[in-house]
């Protein structure tokens, strides 16, 4: 039986070429969704705003010792380099991404400063207390177990460390009922996602996780073009991936990415999740 882990390398692997040609730019390198600022940002400005975005929100500053959990091709780690001047370590399950990443940092002349290893952001070989920040985006949704994030990212981060995410969290009031668990549940399944959890509950683990100052911040409308984006793409790639699969020319793993893909903008216009920016600090003692 394959692990958790294997299935999100495995999801990341039979989905490069999508993520390649309708998504991911030589600039940005990102396979999240954009922040919309303005609301009349192309797809990569919306990427790289999100960068800003969230290192505004954690107040990542020059000198600062980043972790980017779930780093993917490194965008986010790139860009951090080059515009606030940080050091970043970055981790990816993926050894092809890992590659990517550090042959990217040499060709912008970053290698001093971002280095990518190929690690499991839950168990992890770096020292306690050696990071000021830790950062993932939409990379802690691959976890099965969030505890165990919290608590890896509890260890490694400095008094006072900063901890940011870009998370999706579920409606917590109503609770989804049976029908709209298992229509979240089939976009996840798609997307090598095991669970979300609810903002009751992410701040329940934080706290007792050893962090406070904990803010949760719902930025769904900012984030909605670049998942209307996406909806868009797939009313021409959902038909095709399913011919082609039938035709054996397409994996499952790709079709129902797609077929999430094209979930995800109607769950959210639904009500059943959010997108939304976790903040904290771990506490000084």
């Amino acid at each position: 039986m394959t692990s958790h882990a294997e299935n999100v390398v495995n999801y990341y692997h039979e989905t490069a070429m999508d993520y390649r040609l309708l998504w991911t730019g030589s600039r940005d390198l990102a396979i999240h969704f954009g922040y919309y600022e303005k609301g009349d940002e192309s797809h990569e400005e919306a990427a790289l705003k999100m960068n800003a975005f969230m290192a505004e929100r954690a107040q990542i500053k020059p000198g600062d010792r980043v972790l980017d959990a779930g780093c993917g091709y490194g965008g986010s780690s790139f860009w951090l380099a080059e515009n606030v001047g940080c050091a970043v370590q970055g981790v990816t399950l993926a050894p092809f991404q890992a590659k990517k990443a550090n042959v990217e940092a040499k060709k912008r002349a970053l290698q001093d400063r971002v280095r990518v290893d190929c690690l499991n952001f839950l168990s992890l070989p770096y020292s306690d207390a050696s990071f000021d920040v830790i950062w993932g985006i939409e990379s802690v949704l691959h976890a099965e177990d969030k505890v165990d994030f919290i608590r890896e990212a509890s260890r490694l981060l400095k008094k006072d460390g900063r901890l940011v995410l870009a998370e999706a969290v579920l409606r917590e009031n109503p609770p989804l009922d049976a029908k709209e668990a298992r229509d979240v549940q089939t976009w996840l399944d798609g997307w090598a996602v095991p669970n979300l959890l609810t903002e009751g509950r992410y701040r329940q683990i934080l706290e007792r996780g050893g962090f406070k100052d904990i803010e949760i911040l719902d930025i769904t409308p900012r984030v909605e073009p670049s998942l209307r984006r996406l909806k868009q793409i797939t009313r021409l790639t959902l038909p095709l991936a399913r011919r082609l699969h039938a035709l054996k020319l397409v994996s499952k793993v790709r079709l129902d990415s797609t077929l999430s893909a094209s979930l995800q903008y109607d769950l959210m216009k639904r009500g059943l999740w959010r997108y939304v920016i976790v903040t904290a600090r771990t506490f000084v003692v």
